[in-house]
């Protein structure tokens, strides 16, 4: 919420702790790091750009469904095994 990003950047700026502030707002520590410095989050997003983006972390497609569906049944075949 708007209001809670600048009750934080205001707490920041009193001299409240990165992990103190997490804990008060109930949040990473990476999204205090990046609501109270921004040139920091707009380095990460250009970086993540530069990688090609989410979607390199993300295959999809008929290939990659096959992939879960053999890991979840090797799952379950190892559970059964297991009781």
């Amino acid at each position: 919420m708007p209001c809670q990003k600048e009750m934080m950047i205001y707490w920041h700026n009193e001299g409240l702790s990165q992990r103190k502030l997490a804990s008060m707002f109930n949040v990473s520590r990476r999204l205090v790091i990046f609501t109270t410095q921004p040139e920091k989050h707009n380095k990460n997003l250009q970086a993540r750009i530069d990688r090609g983006g989410s979607k390199i972390y993300y295959k999809g497609g008929a290939e990659w469904a096959a992939t879960i569906r053999n890991h979840r049944k090797y799952k379950h075949e190892t559970l059964k095994h297991t009781i």
